[in-house]
């Protein structure tokens, strides 16, 4: 664990690279495991994959990847220090960010998805990550990339633009317990996410339109409307 602390006082950037990060891998994850010398560790990351150039085409192996992507939520959501928690959520969405878009998208996706073990404030940033990949995404109209296509959609919708739980609106014991609920702001994020792909997927890569008419618009947009009493709109 010293050699961590000892290289994150390096002044130079050009010793950060992949290389040193894949010979460093095993001493990095034993510290984000068992937050020892977690500051140094983060410092490390923070240098190799937001900080010292790279050639375009660099990127991270799925064995850095997976491990990183496993362990960095746990800590995003669950660390005490709210400075690490947040320094630690923007390592993960770099380290999304060199990520192949379909292991991304299978990342997201169980990032996303309900669990007995999954944070619910980690399951709303989440959908912030999602977010990031579709402006990418669009943002690049000549380049094939599943988060602007059909397939987006039919992998996080279903765990993404659905009330948790399905009868939240009518098991749900007030206003006050409703604001005291992560949901909320979840949702909050979904119709953000929502938008966007409205906004900003001028080509209908991800044929968001078609999606309302079947999952999203039967049960998120559905169920939202039934409580505001708000009739359903006509298909063109």
């Amino acid at each position: 664990m010293a050699s961590l602390v000892i290289i994150a006082h390096m002044p130079a950037l050009e010793y950060y690279t992949f290389p040193l990060l894949a010979s460093l891998f095993p001493v990095v994850m034993t510290s984000l495991q068992n937050d020892v010398a977690l500051d140094a560790t983060l410092a490390i990351l923070l240098r190799v994959l937001c900080m010292a150039p790279s050639p375009p085409q660099a990127g991270l192996s799925a064995d850095i990847i997976i491990p990183l992507t496993t362990v960095l939520p746990l800590l995003c959501s669950a660390h005490p220090d709210a400075s690490t928690r947040h320094i630690t959520f923007r390592i993960l969405g770099h380290v999304l960010q060199l990520t192949p878009s379909v292991l991304r998208l299978q990342i997201l996706r169980d990032l996303v998805s309900p669990s007995e073990d999954a944070s619910p404030y980690m399951r709303t940033a989440a959908i912030g990550l999602v977010k990031e990949a579709v402006l990418e995404a669009v943002s690049h109209p000549k380049t094939e990339n599943v988060f602007a296509s059909p397939f987006l959609l039919q992998t996080i919708g279903p765990h993404v633009f659905c009330l948790d739980p399905p009868v939240l609106l009518d098991s749900i014991g007030g206003i006050d317990a409703l604001k005291d609920s992560p949901e909320p702001a979840r949702l909050v994020g979904c119709l953000n996410l929502y938008y966007i792909l409205l906004s900003r997927d001028v080509d209908n890569r991800v044929r968001v339109f078609q999606y309302y008419f079947t999952l999203l618009g039967s049960e998120l947009m559905g169920a939202i409307r039934q409580e505001l009493g708000t009739p359903e709109p006509c298909k063109v």
